[in-house]
C-alpha cells in the first residue's frame, strides 16, 4: 500500500479567516502537501536534479498531472492517481506513461471521486478507492483492464494490503478499521473501537486519515486532524499504542446546536493536517504533517511539511531535521516524492527511504 494524497476521504474544510473557525460541511478530498523553505538542509539525494520525474510522452512536464493524489507501485510499474482529472497513469520502470486507466463517470472502470490506491501484495491487482461511489474499482495485476467493483456498506477513507488481506479505514458500527473481503466487500472483522463517533459528522472526522500496512504485521493510522498515531496488530486487532505527535497544532472540536460541527483553529498560524505515513525497515514509521494556512479556503495550501519518525523501540514520535518533500510511496531502493512547485510532478529518487533519514 502507498499513502497518501489529494485523495483520502476527509471532511471538506472551509476556514473562515475573520473568526478563525473551521466549519466542516461535506465529504471531500484530503490535501496535497506543499514543501516550503526550511532552515534544515535538503538531503543531497533529494536536491535539485536528483532522480527523474515521471513523464508523459508528447506532453510538457507541467501538464503531466493535474493534481497528484496517490502513488502505488507493483510488478515494476508505478500507478499515479490524478485526482483532478480522475484518471490513473500507468508508468513503466523507465518512468514513461504507457497507459491511462479510467475517466470521469459512474460506469465500470470510471471514477467519480477516486481518493486512494493499493496494490494487492499477493495477487497483484490494483485497487482504487472511490469515495463518491462508496466502493473499490479493481483492475488486473498489469493495471490494464477493469475487472470488477467492490461495493462497501460504509464511507471509506483509505486502504492497504497486508499478506493478501485488504484493510479499509472508515467509520462503521463504532469501529475505525476493517478487514474487508477483496472478493465482495463483506466486512470480515472490525477493530479500533471508537465509542465517541456516534454523530455522523464526528464519525467522519475521526475516521479521516491515512493507513499504513507494514510487513511486520502492524497497521498504523494517522488521523487527518488529530495529533497522534495509532498502531494495531493486523492479526489480532489489538492496540499496540497511541503516540502523540510533538509540536502538532490541533483544532478544537465542538458540536453546534443545529447538529453540525465547528472546529476552532487556534493561534494565528493555522493548524496541522496529517499528510503521509510509511513503514520503515526495522519497524519504524515515517510520518509527515502539513501546516494549513490560516484562513485558507483550500485543503491543498500547506505552508510547510514536517517529517517525524515513530520508533518501534519505545513508541515515541520524534521530529526529523532533514527537510523532505511529501513522500507518497517507497520501494526497496526507490522513493516517490510529490512536488507541487512549479507544477505537480512525481520524482523517483533511486535511494532507500531509510538512507534519507537520521
Amino acid at each position: 500500500m502507498t499513502t497518501r494524497g489529494f485523495g483520502r476521504m476527509s471532511l471538506a474544510l472551509l476556514l473562515v479567516a475573520a473568526g478563525g473557525i473551521a466549519a466542516y460541511t461535506a465529504i471531500g478530498p484530503a490535501p496535497v502537501g506543499k514543501a516550503v523553505e526550511s532552515p534544515h538542509a535538503v538531503p543531497e539525494t533529494l536536491g535539485a536534479g536528483a532522480g527523474s520525474r515521471l513523464t508523459v510522452p508528447g506532453s510538457p512536464p507541467e501538464s503531466a498531472f493535474g493534481l497528484v493524489g496517490d502513488v502505488a507501485v507493483g510488478d515494476g510499474r508505478t500507478f499515479v492517481l490524478d485526482a483532478l482529472n480522475q484518471e490513473i497513469g500507468v508508468f513503466s520502470p523507465g518512468g514513461e506513461r504507457t497507459a491511462v486507466l479510467g475517466r470521469p463517470g459512474p460506469g465500470p472502470g470510471e471514477f467519480m471521486g477516486p481518493v486512494a490506491l493499493a496494490v494487492d501484495d499477493v495477487g497483484g491487482g490494483l485497487y482504487v478507492l472511490d469515495e463518491r461511489k462508496q466502493g473499490i474499482d479493481v483492475f488486473d495485476g498489469g493495471g490494464s483492464a477493469w475487472k470488477r467493483m467492490i461495493l462497501l456498506d460504509f464511507p471509506a477513507a483509505d486502504l492497504c494490503f497486508l499478506s493478501g488481506r485488504l484493510y479499509v479505514l472508515g467509520g462503521r458500527s463504532g469501529f475505525l478499521l476493517h478487514e474487508v473481503s477483496a472478493a465482495d466487500g463483506r466486512v470480515l472483522r472490525s477493530f479500533a473501537p471508537d465509542p465517541d463517533s456516534e454523530n455522523p459528522l464526528l464519525r467522519g472526522y475521526r475516521a479521516s486519515g491515512y493507513l499504513g500496512c507494514a510487513p511486520s504485521g502492524e497497521i498504523a493510522f494517522l488521523p487527518s486532524l488529530r495529533p497522534e498515531v495509532l498502531r494495531f496488530s493486523a492479526e489480532r486487532g489489538n492496540l499496540f499504542g497511541i503516540a502523540p505527535i510533538p509540536g502538532y497544532v490541533a483544532v478544537r472540536v465542538r458540536q453546534t446546536e443545529s447538529g453540525g460541527m465547528q472546529f476552532d483553529a487556534p493561534g494565528k498560524d493555522g493548524h496541522d493536517y496529517g499528510s503521509s505515513i510509511l513503514p520503515l525497515p526495522g519497524g519504524d514509521w515515517l510520518i509527515q504533517v502539513g501546516r494549513l494556512r490560516k484562513g485558507s479556503t483550500s485543503q491543498h495550501e500547506f505552508e510547510s511539511v514536517r517529517s517525524y519518525r515513530l520508533s518501534a523501540r519505545d513508541g515515541q514520535v520524534r521530529p526529523l531535521s532533514p527537510r523532505l518533500p511529501r513522500v507518497l510511496a517507497a520501494g526497496s531502493n526507490l522513493v516517490y516524492a510529490v512536488e507541487t512547485s512549479p507544477y505537480p510532478a512525481v520524482r523517483i529518487v533511486p535511494t532507500p527511504l531509510s538512507d534519507l533519514l537520521p
